[in-house]
This record gives C-alpha cells, sequence and structure tokens, in this order.
C-alpha cells in the first residue's frame, strides 16, 4: 500500500468516527477518547493486525516522538503514526528505535473552546519538522450545538490550512479534516 491509499483508508476510517460521534455523541469524552476510537478505526481499516505484523504493512502507533537527526532532542511529538514495520531501525534514541521512509502522521484536537486558532496552528507547523518521506494529517474535532459557530470555525482552520499550504512546500503532504460533535441541548431553563 502506498500513501495515497493509506490517505483514502485514513479518510474511511474518519468517516467511521464521524458515524459513531453523530450515533453516540458521549463515545468520546476526551482526546485520549478521540485518539483510541480513530487508532481502532484506522487499525481495521488498514488491515494492522497487533498480534501477527506483516514487515512490509503499515502499523498504526500511538505518542510517537520524532527526534533530530543527530541528537536525542526531540523536536516533534504526534498523536498516531502509520509507518511500515520494516522501516524501523534501531537508535540510541527514540525509545531504542526511529523509523525511515513513508508515514502518515495524525495529530489530533478535540476542541471545546473559541479559542483554538493558535493551538491548530502549532500542529500545521509540525509539517515543517517531519521527514520529507512522511505526510502530516490533522484532524479537529470540534464541539457544537450552534450551526453557524460550527461552520465559522470550520471555515476558518480549513483557511489555517490552505494558507500553510500556499506557504510552504506541503501541498499534497498537509492535509486537515474538521469533524462535528453535536452538544445535547440544556435541559430546563
Amino acid at each position: 500500500m502506498n500513501l495515497k491509499e493509506l490517505k483514502r483508508r485514513v479518510d474511511q476510517a474518519l468517516s467511521d468516527c464521524q458515524n459513531l460521534i453523530n450515533q453516540n455523541p458521549s463515545a468520546i469524552l476526551s482526546e485520549a477518547d478521540f485518539e483510541r476510537i480513530i487508532s481502532s478505526y484506522i487499525t481495521t481499516r488498514i488491515g494492522y493486525v497487533p498480534m501477527s505484523p506483516i514487515p512490509d504493512s503499515f502499523s498504526v502507533h500511538t505518542q510517537i516522538s520524532h527526534y533530530c537527526q543527530d541528537n536525542d532532542k526531540v523536536d516533534v511529538r504526534v498523536d498516531i503514526l502509520l509507518f511500515k514495520g520494516d522501516q524501523m531501525l534501531p537508535s540510541d534514541v527514540n525509545k531504542g528505535f526511529y523509523f525511515e521512509g513513508d508515514s502518515l502522521a495524525i495529530e489530533l484536537k478535540y476542541l471545546h473552546t473559541n479559542n483554538y486558532q493558535g493551538i491548530v496552528q502549532k500542529d500545521f507547523d509540525k509539517e515543517d519538522k517531519i521527514g520529507d518521506d512522511s505526510w502530516l494529517y490533522i484532524v479537529v474535532l470540534l464541539d457544537s450545538n450552534d450551526k453557524t459557530s460550527f461552520f465559522a470555525k470550520k471555515t476558518e482552520i480549513i483557511d489555517m490550512w490552505k494558507n500553510k499550504i500556499a506557504n510552504s512546500n506541503c501541498k499534497g503532504k498537509l492535509f486537515c479534516k474538521v469533524l462535528k460533535k453535536e452538544l445535547p441541548s440544556k435541559k430546563g431553563g
């Protein structure tokens, strides 16, 4: 599987997650829930079986740090990283391994607030630090019970993504998706 096919399957997993959220909004109460559920859907969509991994197939890993090449300084952490097991090499840093070759890093944000621009922009800026063979996917889950507010926030996030692409060399390597979680109406008055 190449990165283009991998991204297509990740898109399917994101649709699966949105369907789950639509059916059961309380399935995701935290960013950790979001990460766990997205990872599970991706694992299923790409056919990754942790008990019997296939070395030249993509695997799913969470909370992985990216280290600078020449030292043991962490320069990027991502929520989910998809890479091929046969591209994992021994190292004195990064928990004893590093990887090279095609990978898809996924950064998740579950936002309950209006103060989100800087938080999301930092994730877009991680694209500058990941390797040339890597793609980065920013996935944002927004709480909302106001369609106008959700649309405005989603538009702003998509505009930030488009601006990042326009001002760097990341076209075709940086992706963005905004999911929505409907908040229940407050009872009583």
